[in-house]
């Protein structure tokens, strides 16, 4: 990031800005010559003290105190994956009770049965018809759900397809990738089904801003593109084990998990990146698209929600307050915030994270670590002893 990388919070960059601001006034307090010398002493002890106290806070890591956590009403719900409903609300997928939940933006949550316990609920988007739609990846079938909670199941013509991601198409039907067999389907929302075959079994699933559908390739460094009367495209990208995929304005974005990190292509098919995530093995899965030229990502294993400029000139990583809470999903919300899924092995929960807002690049100052941060803190608060001394 320009000049220093972000942790869990608009903390540290508020309190860069805080110490400049007070850098200045001990400038000024040294400068200025009014007052007796007590006065001129109790300036300078006081902007010693405040500019010292702080850089010994910046030593300290951030907390994250933007993210709130609302546990799912039933244990063990297992939720994974998260988008914003027509509602206003929140829709997420409960693998673990083949429920389907819903939550406000206040965080109120109420579960949906959508079918037999154990068969392994997982995608699910919006549709053109005003319901959700979801996955069904052991029961071999497409869910339908309205905003009341009325469930429509739709088994697929292919047998052992395991429906995996799904996503508004172009065309108003929901496309979704089939990890049991080299294909992408379709599915109107009338229920009527087509099948397109590709050369491996996909992950991701996404509509790119050319209007096409783009997906992931699950064992090869491949990213697919389909127009909506089935013509295929596929992209090398030397990116394996790719997972889920985002568009932005101009170009589309993927989870790289097994390298730990996020990639990209254009429309045209020309691969960009892998950005490394800053903390290692941080197998990052759901990615989308935000506001201010950003995208937000779940790191998994690294238990953080990363966000990485369009540009790959910055990823900033906030951490999830709970241990090993296994974030999944993630999806902005009609409240302009990140909300996403913690599986968790217990409790599962739904978070929701504030962004923090964007420091210009102008108000960066140099990297530097907490050591030296700590150093800096300590020299000054010597400085200011010797200064004191001599006034």
């Amino acid at each position: 990031m320009d000049g220093f990388r972000a942790t869990g919070s608009a903390r540290a960059a508020s309190s860069r800005r805080t110490a400049a601001l007070l850098f200045s006034l001990l400038l000024v307090s040294l400068a200025a010559p009014a007052g007796t010398r007590s006065e001129r002493l109790m300036r300078l002890r006081r902007s010693f003290t405040l500019l010292a106290a702080l850089l010994f806070g910046l030593a300290l890591p951030a907390r994250g105190q933007q993210i709130t956590e609302f546990p799912t009403p039933t244990r063990l719900s297992a939720p994974v994956f998260i988008t914003a409903g027509p509602d206003g609300a929140l829709w997420f997928t409960e693998s673990g009770l083949g429920k389907i939940g819903r939550t406000t933006t206040s965080g109120v949550i109420t579960e949906f049965p959508a079918t037999a316990p154990g068969n392994n609920v997982q995608g699910i988007a919006s549709g053109s018809d005003g319901n959700l739609w979801f996955t069904e990846i052991d029961a071999n079938v497409v869910g339908r759900i309205t905003t009341a909670g009325v469930v429509t199941e739709l088994t697929l013509p292919t047998p052992l397809s395991a429906p995996f991601q799904i996503a508004a198409g172009p065309d108003g039907s929901l496309w979704f990738t089939e990890a049991g067999g080299a294909r992408i389907g379709r599915v109107t929302t009338s229920g009527s089904f087509t099948e397109f075959a590709i050369s491996q079994p996909a992950h991701g699933i996404c509509t790119g801003p050319d209007g096409n559908v783009w997906f992931t390739g699950a064992d090869v460094g491949v990213v697919g593109r389909l127009t909506p009367a089935g013509v295929l495209t596929e992209f090398p990208t030397g990116v394996a084990a790719s997972l889920f995929i985002t568009a932005g304005p101009s170009d589309l974005w993927f989870t790289a998990f097994g390298q730990s990190a996020i990639a990209g292509i254009s429309t045209a098919g020309q691969p960009f990146g892998p950005f490394a995530t800053p903390t290692a093995g941080a197998a990052p899965i759901g990615i989308v698209a935000g506001a201010s030229g950003f995208l937000w990502f779940a790191e998994s294993a690294g238990n953080r929600i990363g966000r990485i400029a369009r540009d790959g000139s910055s990823v900033v990583e906030f951490p999830v307050p709970t241990a090993d809470s296994f974030p999944t999903g993630v999806a902005i919300g009609p409240d302009g915030n990140v909300w996403f899924t913690e599986q968790g092995e217990v409790a599962g929960a739904i978070g929701r994270l504030v962004p923090p807002p964007v420091v210009a690049a102008s108000v960066a100052v140099p990297a530097l670590s907490a050591i030296g941060l700590a150093a800096l803190g300590l020299g000054l608060a010597l400085l200011g002893s010797l200064v004191l001394r001599r006034t």
